[in-house]
């Protein structure tokens, strides 16, 4: 963060890895809200000291509207379903790992009574 002292003009430059940022003292805030959601912060330290009155005992409703304030609902909704698809891609993977294991040992259990054989004819 940079403040620049003008004989009429006061501007801030913000620099988050390779963005830059500059402007006017409010441009700069709502970069700096924009960016690093100071506002969910917030709400995450409130949330946080409060354990038995904290976000997860809320009814779906107020932890939806909670979630809402920290990213929009569609958002959400978009993230669970790229997760579904996510956690049923990892399951179709699995099964398919599971199979080709269980091919591999046959071939290693074909090679291991071809080798036996193979000793014994020796």
């Amino acid at each position: 963060l940079t403040r620049t002292l003008g004989a009429r003009t006061h501007t801030l430059e913000l620099s988050i890895g390779d963005e830059t940022h500059k402007g006017t003292l409010a441009q700069v805030q709502q970069v700096v809200e924009e960016k690093l959601r100071a506002s969910s912060v917030a709400r995450a330290s409130f949330f946080g000291q409060h354990a038995s009155a904290g976000l997860l005992d809320r009814n779906d409703a107020a932890f939806k509207a909670e979630l809402q304030a920290l990213l929009p609902l569609e958002l959400w909704e978009a993230m669970r379903e790229v997760a579904k698809s996510q956690a049923d891609q990892a399951s179709r993977d699995k099964l398919m790992a599971e199979g080709e294991i269980v091919g591999l040992r046959r071939m290693v259990d074909r090679a291991k009574a071809e080798a036996a054989a193979a000793a014994a004819a020796a």
